[in-house]
């Protein structure tokens, strides 16, 4: 078992017990309005898991088993990435409560701690060239968010050069290709990047020099870049610029 990459038993001397796993809280919008001859039934949404882990602490008194305890209730406080053993992916949780109980058995003390969060696989980091088309496979159970980076070869000074980028979503055996954002790029803009996963965006100035147009206003956003369970195809097209532009595509699966 590992939390942040530390191994629990070498960092902390405490050992994974028992997992009780939940499935991720569902929620659904679906309706029976009144004159309408047939139910609206919408797609589920999934919330957080809950997971409740114990563990078993060892120690010569209890005071260096309560200090043991602190340390990694203090560690799940803010958000981690959890390891299990006996499971295939990770988690991204953080502490809901903890609780130990007292009794010993042969010197063990037992620690509960019950965490929120979500399911996810290994990351993934593809890259496109302005023109391609590239299927992104997700072997995941819901829609993965996609973090998309643009970095230029500033071989020159191109102006008002735009970037568009869209995923095509299938769609009863043909393609219907939706524009979910574009990057624009002005002066002296060397990389733009978003993170649809937590919304963040950044820029990188040539030479590191500031201007007044911050990142924010030279991306646009019409839908959150994400790929549905199975897999879709994302292409990129473009206006003015560098031909050795690319663009890199990193997503983690997620999980219900």
């Amino acid at each position: 078992m590992k939390i942040n990459g530390k191994t629990v038993a070498e960092e902390y001397d405490l050992e994974q017990w028992n997992v009780e796993m939940s499935y991720g809280e569902v929620t659904n919008e679906s309706s029976w309005e009144p004159g309408c001859p047939v139910p609206i039934l919408l797609e589920s949404e999934f919330g957080m898991k809950k997971i409740k882990l114990s563990m078993l602490a060892k120690g010569s008194g209890r005071g260096l088993i309560w200090e043991k305890c602190e340390k990694i209730i203090a560690e799940l406080a803010k958000p981690a990435v959890l390891e299990l053993e006996g499971f295939n992916h990770k988690y991204k949780v953080v502490l809901t409560n903890a609780q130990q109980v007292e009794s010993s058995i042969k010197r063990f003390h037992k620690a509960v701690l019950e965490l929120i969060g979500y399911e996810f696989g290994e990351h993934r980091t593809v890259t496109i060239k302005p023109g391609q088309n590239l299927w992104l496979e997700n072997n995941g159970t819901v829609y993965a968010p996609l973090k998309i980076t643009v970095n230029q070869n500033r071989q020159y000074e191109p102006k008002n050069t735009i970037y568009l980028y869209y995923i095509d979503d299938e769609i009863t055996g043909t393609s219907n290709s939706v524009m979910v954002g574009r990057f624009l790029f002005e002066g002296k803009t060397e990389r733009l990047m978003f993170d649809a996963s937590n919304g963040k965006t950044e820029e990188k100035m040539v030479n590191e020099e500031k201007t007044t147009a911050g990142g924010l206003q030279k991306i646009e956003i019409f839908d959150i870049p994400r790929i549905k369970p199975g897999g879709m195809y994302f292409a990129c097209k473009q206006s003015g610029g560098s031909a050795d532009t690319t663009v890199t595509i990193e997503y983690e699966e997620r999980y219900i």
